[in-house]
């Protein structure tokens, strides 16, 4: 089974924590809002949308959208 860890280490060199095993997408996105939230993130829910296989995105596609998602943050300007 996977295993994940997602940690979060803050201004205050606070670190926050969360382990867990989990295959299927939904428990893992129920997991990852409940990191978020524990650590400051506020918003209603943390969804995830399965596409068809004429949806789906080629790797390029995949890390072009990456990049652009990375050049879209501000650095110090916390998203909350």
């Amino acid at each position: 089974m996977a295993q994940w860890t997602f940690t979060c280490i803050d201004d205050d060199n606070c670190k926050t924590t969360m382990e867990f095993e989990g295959i299927f997408l939904p428990h893992v996105v129920e997991k990852m809002e409940e990191f978020l939230k524990g650590t400051g993130f506020f918003f209603d829910q943390l969804e995830f949308t399965q596409l068809d296989d004429n949806d789906r995105l080629s790797i390029e596609d995949i890390n072009v959208q990456l990049a652009q998602a990375a050049d879209d943050d501000t650095p110090g300007d916390p998203s909350y």
